[in-house]
């Protein structure tokens, strides 16, 4: 994997210093979000270079009883083999997919709505629509929420959006700014109702625009098997694939398995 690609995926798991998210460097090639935050979807490891048994050891350690996965490029054949030799196994895969926003248009999307600085009403209807999209509560997601609004160090570059139906919310997204000029695009997700309907489809158009705006040249995802298809019409390409691999004990508490093996995104 090029420097330029492992710099993309730490971005898309929040290993973003340049934004004010601190990653934890528990071994000398290996990234994780800091355990300290019990945020578990930002539970996730990634490694630059050669993996060593020593490396997977400590990772174990560190994290002890708190779940996680680890993602690793299809093309790290070495990596992998030390995982499955440690006992993870690779339950799913991410396609890695990029768009060049100088081919983004505007689109009118007046049914999605950005929230601005502290609108409680706009991140309370955020949190709801991810806890009724699969996964985390409320709660979890509205503390997800003040983590990530509390630990950026510049606040126009994180934006939330809620897509709407009739003054009802329905969809959500993220869209994170990076020094690099790359956006990338998180936890796109539609309630189970409102699927199929283009709401997914808003939030992003919506995402790449304001990107686009912002000085950002290109913008990048890591996708479902299911949500593909709907990047896919956007005009987003594959650029890689991630392996995900986890402890088998741990699969149906780990980082991904509601989001993506459970709840796919539908357009």
């Amino acid at each position: 994997m090029d420097m330029f690609h492992a710099m993309l995926l730490r971005f898309l798991l929040f290993l973003n210093p340049d934004i004010g998210f601190q990653y934890g460097m528990v071994t000398k090639n290996c990234y994780t979000f800091p355990k300290e935050a019990d945020l578990l979807c930002f539970h996730t490891v990634c490694n630059d270079g050669e993996l060593a048994y020593q490396d997977v050891e400590s990772i174990v350690r560190y994290f002890g009883a708190t779940e996680f996965d680890w993602v690793v490029h299809e093309q790290d054949i070495f990596s992998q083999m030390i995982l499955k030799e440690c006992g993870f196994i690779n339950y799913f895969n991410l396609p890695a997919m990029k768009y060049d926003l100088e081919f983004c248009l505007y689109e009118n999307a007046d049914n999605v709505k950005e929230i601005i600085g502290c609108d409680g009403k706009g991140i309370d209807h955020f949190a709801h629509v991810k806890a009724q999209s699969g996964g985390d509560s409320v709660q979890e997601n509205l503390n997800k929420i003040y983590y990530l609004t509390s630990n950026i160090y510049d606040a126009s570059l994180l934006h939330m959006y809620v897509a709407y139906d009739c003054d009802v919310p329905v969809a959500a997204g993220i869209m994170l700014q990076s020094s690099q000029n790359v956006a990338t695009l998180h936890a796109i997700a539609v309630i189970p109702e409102a699927r199929g309907k283009g709401f997914a489809k808003a939030i992003v158009k919506k995402a790449l625009w304001d990107a686009k705006q912002q000085g950002c040249s290109q913008a990048v995802l890591l996708s479902s098997a299911m949500g593909k298809p709907l990047y896919e019409k956007i005009g987003f390409k594959d650029y890689a694939q991630y392996c995900v691999y986890t402890l088998p004990s741990r699969i149906k508490k780990s980082v991904h398995y509601d989001f993506f093996l459970k709840n796919e995104i539908h357009e």
